[in-house]
Formats: C-alpha cells, sequence, structure tokens
C-alpha cells in the first residue's frame, strides 16, 4: 500500500512537470511568431592567473534587464576559454558588465573577479 502511494505521488509530480513543460511550450510559441526579436551577439575571452591551476569558473555578463552566464570547468588548466551569446537589442551597442567567479586548488579557494 505505501509503495503505490509513492508511486502516485511520482506520477502527481511528473503529470505537473509535464503539464508546467506543456505551457512553457504555449508561450515560447507566442514568442516564436515574432513578439520578441534575439539579436545574439558574442562575448568570448580566455582567464588566466598566472600559473595556479583552475578548477571551474562561472562567467556573467549583464546590461540593465539583459543577462548571460556560463561555467567552464578547468579541471586544473592554468587557462579556461569562456564564450557568452548575449542579445544586442537592434540600433543599441550595450556595454556588457562582465564578471567571473573561480575556483582553484581543487575548491578550496575562491576568487571574485568585477
Amino acid at each position: 500500500m505505501t509503495n503505490r502511494l509513492k508511486t502516485r505521488g511520482i506520477l502527481r509530480a511528473l503529470a505537473i512537470v509535464v503539464v508546467s513543460m506543456m505551457a512553457a511550450g504555449v508561450a515560447s510559441t507566442a514568442y516564436a511568431n515574432g513578439e520578441v526579436v534575439l539579436n545574439p551577439g558574442n562575448i568570448a575571452g580566455t582567464i588566466q592567473m598566472g600559473s595556479q591551476q583552475i578548477r571551474q569558473a562561472s562567467v556573467f555578463a549583464s546590461f540593465q534587464s539583459l543577462s548571460s552566464s556560463q561555467t567552464v570547468q578547468g579541471n586544473n588548466a592554468t587557462s579556461v576559454n569562456y564564450d557568452l551569446t548575449v542579445n544586442v537589442p537592434e540600433g543599441t551597442t550595450p556595454d556588457y558588465r562582465v564578471s567571473a567567479n573561480l575556483f582553484t586548488d581543487n575548491f578550496t579557494d575562491f576568487i571574485n573577479f568585477t
């Protein structure tokens, strides 16, 4: 009996997720019909801190209400590359602010660059 209750609970949760995904699909379709125009731009670079081994880097870019982020695994390399896709509203030249969080020494050190 207990297993049936657990299964029913899981199925209800799954049904909620499916309905939520369907609702998200409807919203996406509305935007795809021309209500929102995205003009992709690119911010790319390399993070290096001397010979320090980088375990992971999280890079963030923001401009007004627009933002993009990426987490890159460094696997103890001395540099990591990042490549963010950002929105460039038509007729503008946005000045995105880029910041990064680095984890080094197998996640024992945390460094923030803003």
